[in-house]
């Protein structure tokens, strides 16, 4: 009945805002996902498989409401996104509190203690919630997005983030160039207690882009942050954090062939502890100083295309006390990775139900594999990892297309007493028939010879290979 009430106010609050501006345009686009899995060994160990399979549903709704020509706003509801059988409407997942080392599980019963794994699969995520409204509006000479938005993307999707952020963005457009101003609230700590004065966590950003047309086609630009973060500043923790962000990137087109890269460059300060840190404790600051790289090539002919992409994501080095290396990325839980080159490693979708990383039973809380330095995790997002890929793929009629990509995978960094740095090499087919311009349906299969990284820092562990049975239908509108 709750629910019910809460439609019937959404359409009466449509309805009476629309009364008022009768010429009020209404676009509204949208997906809807019906997923299978089914994977044979998350943990990765041998002789003892445990393979998971279930269903997931994921609904995305984006109505555009016109109110003049250049003035619209813009919005986005998500729902349904949940294992179908395991996740009732409202529930809240729970995972158990066991000792390190035990086969993690989920518990709501008595006599089990548990957290809520406060994930995107939460109460939040499997009904109908809103997560993006702003203004778009032609104002001051160019164009303003004012209100909650798409954040974290920029060039090409490689480290990119789709997180719905608050944020206030300025697009003026010069001949070939666009410049970009924003400004996004990021964490607020200021109201969390008495005495915070401005403990805050704002982001700031210049950007470019230059694009371009004739035989030789494409962009490039740059975005330049700046990351002060004052949330801890004024607790037991003592310490600010004031990072520098550069991302330099570039995509061409010259007949046949096609080529992108991109640099995530991070300089600035890690921890800059206060002086009751510093001087009461000796504790010394951490400088933050990170540089991850990606490149991608891909030949066009006729109905078949070959590639290769190469990329680093740069990981912590455990011998360095002074500063951190590891790559600048999003620690939110709410949002979606783009840049996924495998399909069974930092898969968004799979760390998304089941709350659970991969290897071993180092079950770490929520998305990592193994607890601890340069550790892989955050919802799907690839970390510590240095991978090159030969890709490919055939269309033999204009509704199926045929893919398939080798990838070789190893750690950017050994975590501290880890044997080794090899993740494995996988092999991932695709298959993909249209039934329509917007229904798809996709055959996915992964198969991952596991390397020695699986057996963390213990000799004797016996290490498993692992694989992936996905199908999906997609409709798009």
């Amino acid at each position: 009945m709750k629910r019910i009430s809460i439609i019937l106010l959404a359409v009466g609050l449509v309805a009476a805002l629309s009364m008022p501006v009768f010429a009020l345009d209404v676009k509204v686009t949208g997906r809807a996902e019906m997923t299978g899995y089914w994977e044979s060994n998350r943990a990765m160990v041998d002789n003892n498989e445990a393979s998971q399979r279930y269903f997931t549903t994921f609904i995305r709704l984006e109505p555009v409401f016109k109110v003049a020509e250049g003035l619209q706003l813009v919005t986005r509801f998500e729902g349904l996104e949940r294992v179908a059988g395991l996740d009732r409407m409202g529930y809240e997942r729970w995972h158990a509190t066991t000792p390190a080392g035990a086969n993690p599980g989920f518990a709501t019963g008595a006599g089990l203690s548990g957290a809520s794994m406060m994930d995107r699969n939460s109460e939040n995520e499997q009904n109908f919630a809103m997560k993006r409204a702003y203004i778009d509006a032609n104002i001051l000479g160019g164009r303003w997005w004012v209100g909650y938005q798409q954040g974290g993307n920029f060039g090409t999707d490689f480290m990119d983030y789709y997180e719905d952020v608050l944020r206030v963005k300025a697009h003026y457009f010069v001949g070939p160039f666009t410049f970009i101003a924003l400004w996004e609230k990021a964490g607020e700590n200021s109201l969390n207690s008495t005495g915070y004065n401005d403990s805050e966590y704002d982001k700031y950003a210049l950007a470019f882009i230059y694009k371009f047309s004739g035989k030789l086609s494409g962009q490039f630009g740059y975005l330049q942050y700046y990351l002060p973060n004052y949330t801890f500043e004024q607790t037991a923790a003592d310490y600010k954090r004031t990072s520098w962000l550069g991302v330099p990137y570039f995509m061409v087109s010259y007949g046949p062939f096609y080529l992108e890269g991109e640099v995530d460059y991070t300089w600035g300060k890690m921890f800059d502890y206060g002086d009751n840190i510093t001087r009461a404790m000796g504790i010394q600051d951490i400088d933050h100083d990170s540089f991850s790289w990606y490149l991608k090539g891909k030949y066009t002919f006729g109905p078949a295309y070959v590639g290769i992409q190469l990329a680093t994501v740069a990981g912590d080095d455990p011998t360095t006390t002074d500063k951190n290396e590891a790559a600048l990325q999003s620690t939110a839980a709410t949002g979606y990775s783009p840049w996924q080159p495998v399909l069974i490693l930092w898969n968004d979708w799979t760390s998304r139900y089941t709350g659970q990383g991969w290897g071993g039973y180092a079950y770490t809380g929520a998305r990592d594999i193994f607890s601890g330095n340069g550790a892989i995790g955050n919802g799907g997002i690839p970390q510590n990892v240095f991978l090159y890929q030969f890709f490919g793929g055939y269309k033999p009629i204009e509704k199926l297309e045929l893919q398939a990509a080798i990838t070789v995978m190893e750690a950017d960094q050994a975590p501290t007493g880890y044997l080794d740095k090899d993740y494995g090499t996988e092999i991932d087919l695709y298959a993909t028939y249209k039934f329509y311009d917007n229904l798809s349906y996709t055959v996915a299969f992964g198969y991952l010879w596991a390397g020695d990284y699986w057996k963390g820092t213990n000799a004797n562990a016996q290490v498993g290979d692992d694989w992936l049975l996905m199908h999906k239908l997609t409709l798009t509108f």
